[in-house]
């Protein structure tokens, strides 16, 4: 294992960004070091609020002046090279990092490193995994880019194991050098960040050369990928690990769990969507690369609540069933409508200009499955453009769709157009902060 000697000579670290789901993870790593740690972002928010608890200074808006007597400076894929801090700590040669750097250095304190790539199931994934490994007695850390209903984005462990997310989004995966890549999936999400599709699974084939990779048989990008030491999982595709009369109950699905072509046992999921059968299978591989015991596995995984925005139930609102989902792309919310049927209302909140313009068409046959409410484009990290903002997303189904289909420009279009349905499930689904606006216009807790 070889030892960070950056980290363990940085005592004041400075975050840029430091409200996102996955920095504040490192944050919480930085302050089980002992490190000093302070940062900055644009507005305040959950994660926000849970740092300046830990006694984390967290300034509000970005100033150069915030920067003091920061000797390290790690910053968000979303900040803009123009960032005030970010001019300041260059000017003033302060080591800088973008966040998928800086992790790679933290990963260096670990013997085994997990990393969980693919376009949809990452968080869930790193999730599952890390609660069998606890449950199998290990002690892992782990970094997931969602909240666990148990141990929230971050876990602190011993030095043997670690399991991360490791996204795709500037190949920012890269920066990873993993002993086990788990890759869920391959599909056409940030595109902007790949130079067609090609490299898009170079890419993915980069982040796995070193790695024991375990992989999707059941799709096609990421078969590609396979080699004579992969550990394949699959439900239709020859695999080592496979799922046999996979059968939907009344929490989720339940399937045989079959090990090289030997049926092990049958497993009950507690959670909701075909997609999770995969999500398991993808843990027990990585389980059978490390050995632990299939056994301890099941129990983990039978007791697995997923994360918060995966099929959240959020409560009743005027005899309507409110849930919520952080999909965003249109194979994420095809698995999640598939869920519920054809009578619920979507709420849809578009992220990204650039991925609604690329997969409009995308986006027009999945929701033009259901009445659905879009909701304005969240922007994220980009600037305005009229080709992918949710009103046009919304023109395009509604000249499309058979069924009901509204825009909302605000909060209380939002409102009117949910309680004016006579839908009695409502599904919000997107990545952006339509999560938090209902659970504020439902009065939902």
């Amino acid at each position: 294992m070889k030892k960070s000697v950056l980290l363990k000579n940085s005592e004041d670290i400075y975050f840029i960004g430091a409200g996102g789901v996955f920095m504040s993870a490192l944050i919480k790593h930085c302050l089980f070091l002992g490190k000093n740690v302070s940062g900055s972002d644009k507005e305040r928010n959950e994660y926000v609020e849970e740092l300046e608890k830990s006694g984390v200074k967290i300034f509000i808006g970005h100033d150069g002046k915030n920067l003091k007597s920061a000797d390290m400076v790690v910053y968000s894929s979303a900040i803009g090279g123009d960032n005030p801090e970010l001019v300041k700590a260059r000017k003033l040669k302060i080591p800088v990092f973008k966040r998928s750097e800086f992790l790679a250095i933290i990963l260096k304190d670990y013997t085994k490193v997990i990393a969980v790539a693919g376009c949809h199931g990452k968080t869930t994934t790193a999730a599952m995994i890390t609660h069998v490994l606890k449950t199998a007695g290990e002690s892992p850390t782990a970094f997931i880019g969602g909240v666990d209903n148990e141990f929230s984005n971050y876990l602190a462990g011993k030095n043997k194991y670690v399991i991360t997310e490791a996204c795709e989004y500037k190949k920012n995966f890269l920066d990873i050098k993993p002993d086990i890549a788990v890759i869920t999936n391959i599909d056409n999400d940030h595109m902007d960040s790949f130079d067609g599709e090609t490299d898009l699974i170079n890419s993915f084939s980069e982040f796995t050369k070193d790695a024991i990779k375990i992989i999707n048989s059941d799709d096609e990008k990421s078969k590609s990928l396979a080699n004579a030491d992969s550990i394949a999982f699959g439900i239709k595709n020859p695999a080592v690990v496979r799922a046999e009369n996979v059968r939907k109950t009344e929490k989720g699905y339940a399937f045989t769990l079959v090990v090289r072509d030997k049926k092990a046992f049958r497993v009950r999921l507690n959670i909701a969507g075909r997609f999770n059968v995969y999500n398991s299978l993808a843990t027990f591989s990585v389980c059978l690369s490390i050995g632990i015991d299939l056994n301890a596995a099941k129990r983990a995984v039978e007791n697995f609540s997923s994360v918060k925005r995966r099929l959240e139930f959020l409560g009743v609102y005027k005899n309507k069933k409110i849930y919520a989902d952080y999909a965003h792309h249109p194979s994420e919310i095809k698995a999640v409508l598939s869920v519920f049927d054809d009578k619920c209302l979507t709420v849809f909140q578009p992220h990204t200009y650039s991925r609604t313009k690329n997969l409009k068409k995308e986006f027009t046959d999945v929701l033009s499955t259901r009445n659905t409410v879009i909701y304005k484009t969240y922007p994220a990290r980009e600037k305005y453009d009229k080709a992918g903002d949710g009103y046009s997303l919304y023109l395009n189904l509604k000249k499309n769709s058979r069924k009901n289909v509204y825009y909302a420009k605000n909060e209380a279009a939002l409102i009117k157009a949910v309680e004016n349905g006579d839908e009695e499930t409502v599904v919000f689904v997107g990545a952006g902060d339509i999560y938090y606006i209902a659970k504020k216009l439902f009065a939902i807790k």
